[in-house]
């Protein structure tokens, strides 16, 4: 389907955008926005390897290009969780970085090697992993609204936590289920394929806007003293 590469294709693009135009104006990010430009910028490098694994996996002599998802399930929890400790952290809410790094990683390293193998879509870990943005999301708005603490200055992390919460709550059913699924139907996996692409898309659009907020805002500096932020 042509209108479907199109959208992976501009979702790639668009992808390898975010931490370009976020390095080039880097002095503009605070620094837990700067957190999650080294999310973004995770997201970006996977795509890259996920567009070359799709290409070349049988060259390394797998099965399927999934052991690439594995490790991105790994990265992405390492990512978002350092994201949101700092996040976090600036409304006086703090968890066990290191507990939740060793503990959360070691889940997803076992589940790869002892029960979802590396050729096999690691669902639990993906959906564990979902649980726990969408967890993090929910407790960073109720903050905010408790706190009505939505100035201007904060809707670029608004807009982040939003992408990272829209892109979870709408996958992880499709996750908790898609081994089940993909085996059932060829037209049913197309259709949970495309629902993805799309809600990726709208993620990354999400996240653009959020970027062209801090590159364009003024009158403002980054809070790079915030006394709750280390």
């Amino acid at each position: 389907m042509e209108w479907f590469e199109s959208y992976l294709n501009l979702i790639i693009w668009l992808t390898l955008v975010l931490p370009i135009v976020s390095f080039i104006n880097y002095e503009k990010f605070d620094e837990v926005e700067r957190k999650f430009v080294h999310y973004m910028t995770m997201l970006a490098v996977f795509e890259i390897i996920a567009f070359l694994l799709q290409q070349n996996f049988r060259e390394l002599g797998w099965e399927n290009s999934l052991p690439g998802h594995h490790l991105y399930t790994l990265c992405q929890y390492i990512f978002i969780t350092i994201f949101f400790y700092h996040l976090l952290k600036r409304y006086q809410i703090n968890f066990p970085l290191q507990y939740f790094l060793w503990i959360g990683g070691l889940w997803i390293v076992v589940n790869s090697l002892f029960v979802q193998g590396f050729y096999m879509f690691n669902s639990y870990s993906t959906v564990g992993v979902e649980m726990i943005i969408i967890g993090f999301s929910m407790l960073y708005f109720l903050k905010v609204l408790l706190q009505r603490d939505i100035r201007k200055y904060e809707r670029p992390i608004s807009f982040f936590v939003g992408a990272v919460f829209f892109n979870a709550g709408m996958s992880v059913l499709i996750h908790l289920f898609s081994n089940q699924l993909y085996a059932m139907d060829n037209a049913l996996a197309t259709i949970i394929v495309s629902t993805r692409v799309l809600i990726n898309l709208c993620t990354v659009f999400v996240m653009l806007w959020g970027v062209y907020l801090i590159v364009t805002r003024r009158g403002q500096d980054p809070i790079q003293g915030h006394k709750s932020i280390s």
